[in-house]
């Protein structure tokens, strides 16, 4: 053995190695993130939107006539041509536009298309219950030379970003004692805080009583409001894997020294001390369903064991209006809350199936492990994940997402229209998106540092650390085995 060999020998045996991973990019990365997203925002409530077919289109020729086709159609529609003797006395702003995909451009763009096709349902006011068939085209970056994009002419790498794996916590920060937890999906943070009080027993004993706050939809209310709005009484405790919480009409059968009593109007809830104060979770039952009594004021309580008094309680939150107005706004919130809970997140958790199968289980999960999760650090790399394509991705996905909720918004207002409007997003969208990202650098040199570009990674940008700039990095150890 020469040295040569000793020495190669020695450096693969004991020296850590790339992940040769790193330095792949492909097309399909992007288009299985955008397919993720928009499976993700598929509906199927007060209205209907369901994914038919993805297609890719990735010929030259085809791709240039899709964009001009949209361009045609959509741009200059209503607009009379300029070379008509009309057009002289018509304004400039009804004069139609140049195509500029009626030409070849110097400074062209590297695309592939993706084809989605939806069938949109809903039943108008009007018509009653209507379909279509609706086409939407998205303009995806090809890769070229290995992992960069050329748009516009120019050349652009996008960063790799590292993130949260599923949840942070506070524990670091300055607001320590207001103990939270945040889960990040593609479109919206979750959040859980955990806080204290005392509540009266029919007894007029102060008891200490722990409950959960969920700050979405820039709103913070108790968490557990979410779960009796979907599944009534007995399916949360079924959900909670709780018992022997009661509503009763006569306390006379509880015996106070087994079991907390806690009046509310007419009524009175159970609980046996021994579950009361060794589970958290049932303390902030209680005290949910305590504070949706008391929210529905001098209303008539429904049936306390149904959703109907639970779905108006989550109403009243965002709304002020008539008793059927926050019925229909609570259905539309639960409808909005399991929107935002997508297919990629999910499938980047390592959690059993029942704890992630749906946004109402994350929630369940986050309570009962909120212990263990706020002992968790933040900066161990171990508990983060590397990502460049959905990150990209997710820029579409929030133009998506906030098309769906104005629909959500306009409840029996909505119509076919509204419905189309808000998935037929331009297709250079995302073209336009990801030149102004501030996680894709614009190349505008060639060296012989490409394969440390490639590694270039940063722990800021969207679902990350603030969206302003720092230094990214390009330390490559981050990315070694071992």
């Amino acid at each position: 053995m020469n040295q040569r060999d000793f020495i190669h020998q020695y450096n693969d045996k004991f020296r850590p190695k790339f992940n040769d991973k790193f330095f792949i990019r492909s097309d399909d990365d992007l288009i299985d993130a955008l397919k993720y997203i928009i499976y993700s925002c598929e509906r199927d409530s007060t209205f209907t939107i369901k994914i038919l077919s993805f297609e890719v289109i990735d010929d030259y020729d085809d791709v240039n006539h899709v964009l001009w086709s949209y361009e045609e159609s959509i741009i200059n529609k209503g607009k009379t041509p300029t070379n008509t003797t009309s057009s002289k006395k018509s304004s400039s702003s009804n004069k139609k536009k140049d195509n500029q995909f009626a030409y070849l451009n110097l400074k062209d763009s590297d695309l592939k298309v993706l084809k989605v096709t939806y069938f949109i349902q809903i039943n108008e006011k009007k018509d009653g219950l209507v379909s279509d068939t609706v086409e939407v085209y998205i303009a995806i970056p090809r890769i070229i030379d290995g992992f960069y994009f050329r748009l516009n002419g120019n050349v652009y790498s996008a960063m790799y970003q590292i993130v949260d794996a599923s949840t942070y916590n506070n524990s670091a920060s300055k607001n320590s004692k207001k103990q939270s937890i945040t889960f990040k999906t593609i479109f919206m943070p979750i959040r859980v805080y955990r806080y204290s009080t005392t509540i009266s027993d029919i007894n007029g004993n102060e008891i200490s009583v722990t409950y959960f706050i969920a700050n979405m939809f820039k709103k913070s209310l108790l968490l557990i409001k979410y779960l009796l709005a979907r599944f009534g009484w007995y399916g949360t405790l079924e959900f909670l894997h709780l018992k022997d919480i009661n509503i009763v009409s006569d306390p006379e059968p509880y015996n106070t020294e087994e079991f907390y009593i806690f009046p509310i109007r007419e009524m009175y809830i159970t609980i046996p001390r021994f579950e009361y104060d060794s589970i958290q979770i049932a303390q902030s039952l209680v005290y949910t369903a305590l504070k949706c009594f008391e929210m529905m004021g001098d209303y008539n309580l429904p049936n306390v064991f149904g959703t109907e008094i639970y779905l108006k309680a989550l109403g009243l939150e965002f709304t002020s209006k008539d008793l059927e107005a926050i019925y229909d706004k609570g259905i539309n919130i639960l409808g909005s809350l399991e929107f935002i809970y997508d297919d990629m997140s999910r499938a980047d958790l390592k959690l059993a199936w029942e704890d992630k199968k749906d946004v109402y289980s994350i929630l369940r999960w986050m309570m009962y492990e909120f212990n263990s999760l706020r002992l968790k650090d933040n900066l161990d790399i171990s508990t983060k994940k590397v990502r460049y394509a959905e990150y990209l991705a997710s820029y579409y996905a929030t133009k998506l997402a906030m098309g769906i909720y104005r629909i959500s918004d306009k409840g029996d207002r909505a119509d076919l229209a509204t419905i189309r409007k808000a998935i037929q997003i331009p297709p250079m969208y995302l073209i336009n998106a990801i030149t102004k990202c501030q996680l894709v650098n614009y190349k505008n040199c060639v060296n012989d540092l490409d394969s440390l570009i490639a590694l270039k990674y940063t722990y800021k940008g969207i679902s990350g650390i603030g969206e302003t700039n720092l230094p990214a990095y390009s330390v490559m150890s981050a990315f070694q085995q071992g």
